[in-house]
């Protein structure tokens, strides 16, 4: 699957991630805004979907230099968690889980898919019909067809690297993570503001590897980038 994105350009997916894009747990996101609220003072990010940036943030993963030393079931797994990291989120975004702490409700799209499988919550459907109206997630077949009879094994990874946790979860969800370093990017061009569309593929290519407690390290060559993306990211939430 080839994809003209509006940052990076052409981007490429493998047979087995494009056949993820195609499940209606991906595709649903086509349907959520990135932006939390339809923005009358900045019309440009308001009907950004989550779709365009979890296929942003899932093209980042191939640029790691330690991608090509991973195994091939853990490549496929933390592109997986990249393109999957905001598949249960509602609409209206991070307002919808405030609102919910206020009432003292424990609401957290990342939480929710590792919730569904470990059957820590009932849910109408179980784990095949969530959020999508009747349809099948489609995550489940999607498993079974690339990883064999230990798909149980790997969706339980799945969940902890979508929220953060694991051997890989720092990449999809810490301080600078994939996730983040397109996201900032992608609101600041739609915003209107001047951006270097390079940027995060630049600093998505300088991690070297990942510690379990401390998350990514990345080379020193990427410090000036590092720094210029803290800086958009500034400018894009004042």
């Amino acid at each position: 699957m080839r994809v003209m994105d509006s940052i990076y350009g052409e981007i490429e997916f493998c047979t087995a991630l494009s056949d993820l894009i195609a499940t209606p747990m991906v595709q649903r996101l086509r349907h959520i805004r990135l932006s939390n609220i339809d923005s009358l003072d900045l019309p440009g990010i308001s009907n950004i979907s989550r779709f365009e940036h979890a296929l942003g943030s899932a093209s980042l993963v191939s640029l790691m230099p330690m991608f090509r030393s991973m195994a091939s079931e853990d490549r496929l797994l933390v592109q997986a968690a990249a393109l999957l990291h905001d598949w249960a989120i509602l609409p209206f975004g991070h307002l919808i889980e405030e609102a919910a702490h206020y009432l003292e409700l424990d609401v957290s799209h990342e939480k929710l898919l590792f919730q569904l499988i470990a059957r820590e919550k009932e849910h109408i459907g179980g784990e095949n019909q969530q959020l999508l109206y009747g349809r099948e997630a489609g995550l489940v077949r999607w498993l079974k067809r690339n990883f064999g009879e230990q798909y149980g094994q790997y969706i339980g990874e799945l969940g902890e690297f979508i929220e953060g946790e694991g051997r890989y979860g720092s990449l999809i969800a810490s301080t600078i993570d994939l996730d983040n370093l397109d996201n900032v990017v992608r609101v600041a061009h739609h915003m209107g503001l001047p951006i270097d569309n390079k940027l995060p593929m630049r600093i998505a290519g300088s991690i070297l590897h990942v510690e379990e407690d401390d998350g990514p390290v990345f080379s020193m060559d990427a410090v000036g980038d590092i720094a210029a993306w803290i800086e958009l990211r500034k400018a894009v939430y004042s």
